[in-house]
């Protein structure tokens, strides 16, 4: 049974330790922080709750926004159990389908908007048992105004790799910008970006919808994997004038998880089909803001190795927050509990307050 536990949000760091009487947290604790409503009271859903809820074999139901499997695709995602996250989202995928594993609408976005998405991404795709030697996209990720999947409307965020020749050269981070009627490509990750090996990434965009008329807008993107934290290396303050482009009616209201390889083969490769493609998806977290709850094995981000965003509402102007462990190991853990307030000019995270807290993972 969880616990309620209310405590008031130190902002002196030295104060930060939490009283001996309150034991371990555990995923599924509640903690009330009093004052903690400065984190914004911004719209917000995370999947996670939702796929807990949901039977092994079974398709989440759709709520609080989210839409599941909203594609012609033969082959749903459905809820299985993974060693490291628990119940998360699998597909085998169906190649010949867009596979999108959720759609999230934050309602009208108005200019000066900051947009922040993130999960939790493991994939698979092999030719006779070994990692799939010729070119392909994994589509990963979209921002749209409208609840589409078509390449001439889109923001579209996908990891690709670059082997034309059979010869691998990693797997590069590529942000496709088709907004505005324009099309950009920005590189932002090289070798070291390994997408398809069959390891949780973690993924995060911030987009700063910016003013029409100007060209202040700004995408951040973040990735997470095997202990190293990467941000876009082409420039991590990039603008993107096309984001201004649109027009008050025509701004992201949809945060869509597309996921499906696709693009197999290339000359003179083409036609080579890989025989194993799978995708998994967990922790999903869509919030109309860059400010947000986490708990991390660091202080910082820059050093982390292990981070998992928490749900909160805001009530009055307290945050009440929920704990998940999702990610830890069996075990007890020396954690912080942050308080993230956006992130600074090289796209890491501002933490506004912390607590060195204990998790508990049974």
């Amino acid at each position: 049974m969880s616990t309620a536990v209310t405590l008031t949000w130190e902002i002196n760091p030295n104060l930060n330790i939490l009283s001996s009487s309150i034991r371990a947290a555990i995923s599924g604790d509640v903690y009330r922080f009093t004052g903690g409503a400065t984190v914004g009271n911004a719209t917000r859903a995370s999947t996670k709750k939702l796929v807990n809820a949901t039977a092994i074999n079974g398709l989440p139901a759709n709520s609080e926004g989210y839409i599941f499997n909203q594609t012609n695709s033969s082959i749903p995602f459905t809820v299985q159990n993974d060693a490291v996250r628990g119940k998360v989202l699998y597909t085998t995928q169906d190649i010949n389908n867009y596979n999108s594993c959720l759609r999230y609408t934050a309602g009208t976005v108005p200019e000066q908007t900051y947009l922040y998405h993130s999960y939790w991404m493991k994939a698979k795709l092999q030719l006779s048992g070994s990692a799939y030697p010729h070119y392909f996209q994994l589509k990963n990720y979209r921002f749209n105004y409208i609840n589409d999947i078509n390449d001439n409307t889109v923001l579209d965020l996908k990891l690709h790799t670059q082997n034309y020749s059979g010869s691998a050269t990693g797997n590069n981070l590529l942000l496709h910008n088709r907004t505005g009627f324009t099309t950009e490509t920005f590189d932002l990750g090289t070798s070291q970006i390994a997408a398809i090996n069959d390891t949780w990434f973690k993924m995060e965009v911030f987009v700063y919808t910016g003013t029409v008329g100007t060209s202040d807008a700004r995408v951040v993107c973040r990735l997470s994997q095997n202990g190293s934290n990467y941000i876009q290396k082409s420039n991590p303050n990039a603008t993107y004038p096309a984001l201004n482009l649109l027009s008050s009616t025509d701004r992201f209201a949809y945060f869509i998880e597309q996921a499906y390889f696709g693009n197999f083969g290339v000359t003179p490769n083409e036609g080579t089909r890989p025989d194993t493609t799978e995708i998994w998806r967990d922790s999903s977290c869509a919030i109309q803001s860059w400010s947000r709850f986490d708990i991390c094995d660091t202080l910082t981000t820059q050093v982390s190795t292990k981070r998992q965003n928490l749900d909160y509402v805001i009530e009055g102007s307290d945050a009440v927050v929920t704990m998940d462990t999702t990610g830890w190991p069996t075990g007890t853990h020396n954690v912080y509990l942050r308080k993230i307030s956006g992130i600074d000019s090289n796209g890491w995270d501002v933490v506004a307050d912390s607590k060195p807290i204990q998790i508990q993972v049974p």
